[in-house]
């Protein structure tokens, strides 16, 4: 069972208990991003290749609020964010096996866990594309508030599924 990781409480909350980032994304100007310090999300081994990024903050994507896209930003390093997607919104392939299996190797509660890919851009002929990475995704318990990326065997998956 896939549960949805809480992006607001009900009640408004202290401005001293927000954090604020401000993020550039393309041809936006400055966006201000605003996490709740009691949601914060802890990877105790990271992302890979961001191994020092452990505190992240869970957010819809600024400029796109309706959009299934989330970003994750970095708490401990502001410059670090990534694009996430719950796969199942997207139609992604994630196989219930490979689920599964994932949550048996990570020792993470079925009932908790939520998993994201990382969606990342990439030039394509005129344009962009926007990429998923099914190769590695990340699952978000929302109850510990505890993350973990975990990498697939399935051969079937790769790091860039255009979307």
């Amino acid at each position: 069972m896939t549960t949805t990781v809480p992006l607001s409480e009900t009640d408004p909350i202290p401005a001293n208990k927000m954090l604020k980032f401000t993020r550039e994304f393309a041809g936006s100007g400055p966006v201000e991003i605003q996490l709740s310090e009691d949601r914060l999300i802890s990877f105790p081994e990271g992302i890979l290749a961001f191994q020092d990024c452990t505190v992240f903050g869970l957010t819809r994507f600024p400029l796109a609020e309706e959009s299934p896209i989330l970003f994750l930003q970095c708490v401990n390093d502001p410059k670090i964010g990534f694009m996430v997607a719950d796969p199942d919104i997207l139609g992604l392939p994630l196989a219930a096996e490979d689920r599964e299996k994932a949550l048996e190797e990570t020792k993470m509660s079925p009932s908790d866990t939520q998993f994201l890919c990382m969606l990342s851009t990439h030039p394509f002929g005129d344009g962009m594309a926007l990429t998923a990475n099914l190769k590695a995704p990340l699952l978000i318990d929302s109850v510990k508030r505890e993350g973990r990326q975990h990498i697939l065997l399935n051969p079937d998956y790769t790091t860039q599924h255009k979307l």
